[in-house]
């Protein structure tokens, strides 16, 4: 059989593989517009000093002076207040609205990354199907807990350090670096992942031949990926420091 009589037959397949993709992201949304139909969880547990750290940014107080806590990172609560400050009444209700569209979006990203890796729209659809199935990160949407809104940050950050096969650029660290930072004012626990930063940072570029070589290129993408941790973590150390005498991002 000729490439051209095989052309079609892989046509048709992909087609047919997109057309599954968009049905099961369909039925993705359809499932979480079902469980936002139910109204957001009650605020207990976690859920309710999130809620009063944001109603203080909403009113000005960007960096929490007013009731200050160490153990908790600004990323959600600074959300939660442009949302409370911007939607009013309504705040409730839509926080949770969007941290299930967030859900969506991971599941999206998740089936996007899947396709990245293995360049099979069937264990793409695998990988959807399986989503469908779960209800964990759903479970958390209606709660006012940062899960949701952290679990995009986090997967884009894995799809932007998985081309490790070819050289990746200065522009594309410095977005690195900014996601991460962005993801350890969610979540601190974030930090586990800077070891494989590092790794990634020397694995990055296989043109460089010698090792002198790939040490400068990979200290010039750790020193990037820190100084966008700096720059974005910082302000919140100094906070720290400010309130609390230690400048640390969390503070037990």
């Amino acid at each position: 059989m000729s490439v051209l009589s095989e052309s079609p037959a892989r046509f048709r397949l992909a087609s047919w593989g997109g057309i599954c993709s968009v049905l099961l992201l369909g039925l993705e949304a359809a499932k979480l517009a079902m469980l936002d139909a139910g109204g957001p969880s009650p605020l207990g547990g976690d859920a309710g000093p999130y809620w009063s750290l944001g109603e203080q940014v909403a009113r000005g107080d960007i960096w929490m002076l007013q009731n200050p806590v160490g153990y908790r990172t600004p990323g959600y609560p600074w959300c939660l207040g442009l949302i409370r400050w911007c939607c009013g009444e309504w705040s409730w209700r839509i926080v949770v609205a969007q941290q299930y569209v967030a859900v969506w979006l991971t599941t999206l990203l998740t089936g996007w990354w899947t396709l990245r890796l293995s360049g099979n729209i069937g264990l793409a659809n695998l990988a959807l199907g399986i989503r469908l199935l779960s209800f964990g990160s759903a479970s958390y949407a209606g709660t006012i807990l940062s899960e949701s809104f952290f679990e995009p940050v986090f997967l884009a950050l894995l799809m932007l350090l998985t081309p490790l096969t070819r050289s990746l650029s200065i522009g594309r660290w410095i977005t690195i670096g900014a996601v991460w930072a962005i993801g350890f004012l969610f979540k601190p626990m974030l930090l586990a992942l800077a070891p494989v930063l590092v790794v990634a940072a020397f694995l990055a570029d296989f043109d460089f031949t010698t090792w002198k070589q790939r040490l400068i290129a990979a200290g010039l993408r750790i020193g990037t990926v820190a100084l966008m941790g700096v720059l974005l973590i910082g302000p919140w150390c100094a906070r720290n420091g400010y309130v609390f005498g230690r400048p640390v991002p969390v503070i037990f």
